[in-house]
């Protein structure tokens, strides 16, 4: 049987964020899969290590804001997929590394490079200052509720411990609605900078009301 941890390790987290712009032309009708690829290239660092799941993931990401671009119109849209880089644990410390790109889709003829970079910084903004100090937070709660085992198998269940606290945070606390609200302040007041800072206060506040941080 294995032996309770007397106290939790340290979790460390580090976030490591790539950003682009990416033109295309819809009346061209690429498919998404191909696209997203292309889109991707200017995010080489995050692509060499995305796992054709997640490449899928990405890829119905890109065809449903098609549809909604087709279908309502709009200015483009940006999609910030995060992927688990890697998991080092020993008994005293976990350290978890992420890599995320932050894509902003741009219809050709669009000007939106405003707009995109004030959601690029609300990503970067939720990323580094929430995700990663939830992590470091309750990855250690998780982990002390678990028991020890060696390093090896540490590492497994820190990863499955991983998992649930991000599963816990997008239920919580999810990025979307935040954009939701980004681009319904920018419609109304058409202030890509008032629009941001006034989102990104009311996301780090909800933070600290909802999750303690």
């Amino acid at each position: 049987m294995a032996e309770k941890l007397q106290s939790p390790p340290r979790a460390l987290c580090s976030v490591t964020l790539e950003s682009a712009e990416f033109a295309f032309d819809p009346a061209e009708g690429r498919l998404a899969e191909e696209l997203a690829l292309r889109a991707l290239v200017r995010t080489p660092y995050f692509l060499q290590g995305l796992a054709w799941e997640a490449f899928g993931t990405i890829t119905r990401n890109v065809e449903r804001a098609l549809e909604g671009l087709r279908e309502r119109g709009g200015a483009g849209f940006t999609l910030c997929p995060l992927r688990t880089e890697g998991i080092t644990m020993t008994r005293e410390e976990v350290e978890v590394r992420f890599s995320g790109a932050i894509v902003t889709f741009v219809p050709a003829g669009s000007d939106v490079s405003e707009q995109g970079e004030g959601y690029r910084r609300l990503c970067r903004t939720y990323y580094r200052r929430i995700l990663a100090a939830y992590v470091e937070r309750n990855l250690p709660r998780r982990l002390a509720r678990e028991g020890a085992a060696d390093a090896g198998d540490g590492s497994a269940r820190a990863g499955a411990a991983l998992r649930d606290c991000l599963e816990e945070l997008a239920r919580t606390l999810p990025l979307p609605p935040y954009r939701d609200r980004y681009e319904a302040v920018l419609s109304s007041t058409g202030d890509a900078r008032a629009a941001l800072g006034w989102t990104r206060q009311a996301m780090l506040e909800e933070a600290t009301r909802r999750l303690g941080l």
